[in-house]
């Protein structure tokens, strides 16, 4: 009986070691390709993101009131956002409560947004990226959304879907450095 309860107990240390072994392999083994630029590094990443992270929601636009201060400055309720470097055709997804302050949030900023067309899967689909500022943090964060608008076709401009569009993505990626 014994040496039934070694056996068996080896075999399990033997098991778990090749179970860990395998774990840390799938973790640490996965290398980034190299890449020439930081813009090909970032776009690699970025269509990472929606492979691995994508998971398809249905956000709700801001319900309060959202005032556009001036050029650079909107107000959604109380919470003020600036914002820099958007394409005006883009400020809809502001001026349309897509993308809006979720709580109290002092030094909120929101730059270069911008679409990725090569990540867009159909006409009814496109995403974006923006640059998050957070008064306080040094690096602006990269965020990632998609917005959805099941009535539009490839002809359709920029600004059209985006009024008529749901945000059906919204995750954080990382700092830029």
């Amino acid at each position: 009986m014994i040496p039934n309860y070694n056996m068996k107990r080896r075999l399990r240390q033997i098991l778990t070691h090749l179970l860990l072994t395998v774990t840390i392999i799938q973790t640490y083994g996965q290398v980034e390709p190299k890449f020439a630029t930081a813009g090909e590094a970032e776009a690699y990443r970025a269509k990472q993101l929606f492979k691995v992270d994508y998971k398809k929601e249905n956000h709700q636009r801001f319900k309060g009131k959202i005032i556009r201060l001036d050029k650079m400055t909107y107000k959604f309720d109380s919470v003020t956002l600036r914002a820099f470097d958007i394409p005006e055709e883009l400020l809809g997804v502001l001026d349309n409560g897509l993308l809006f302050p979720n709580g109290p949030a002092p030094g909120l900023t929101i730059t270069h947004i911008q679409e990725l067309i090569e990540l867009n899967p159909g006409p009814t689909v496109k995403r974006f990226k923006y640059l998050l500022h957070i008064k306080g943090i040094a690096n602006p964060t990269a965020v990632f959304f998609e917005l959805t608008n099941d009535k539009a076709t490839s002809k359709i401009g920029t600004k059209k879907f985006i009024e008529g569009s749901t945000l059906t993505f919204h995750k954080w990626g990382w700092p830029m450095i």
